[in-house]
């Protein structure tokens, strides 16, 4: 039995804040979950974020070609999705000052 990932999940430190990329061997896709700029649009998280998707990218494909050479998926040709979520910033504000109240 040959082992082939559906979906792999990367933590990234951008900008100081924790964002999330994920492979998606399903959609051919790679999707970035930045939670702290997804109010600001897809045009500034793609700014935002082309060079580590780049470099990810490029590790992810090594990886697979080392890994998973039987797995057919050429990472290249993948297109990236911005999750944006509406007001996404103002309720990580308003829960971390909850959490800071509860603390302090």
């Amino acid at each position: 039995m040959e082992f082939s990932p559906k979906m792999v999940i990367a933590p990234v430190l951008i900008h100081w804040h924790w964002c999330m990329y994920v492979w998606d061997f399903g959609r051919n896709k790679i999707i970035v979950l930045d939670p702290m700029d997804m109010p600001l649009g897809e045009e500034y998280m793609a700014t935002k974020h082309r060079h580590s998707v780049s470099i990810m990218r490029a590790a992810m494909q090594e990886a697979k070609q080392r890994y998973f050479p039987n797995t057919p998926a050429n990472m290249e040709t993948w297109g990236i999705e911005y999750l944006t979520v509406c007001e996404a910033r103002q309720h990580y504000i308003r829960s971390v000052r909850h959490v800071l109240r509860e603390i302090l």
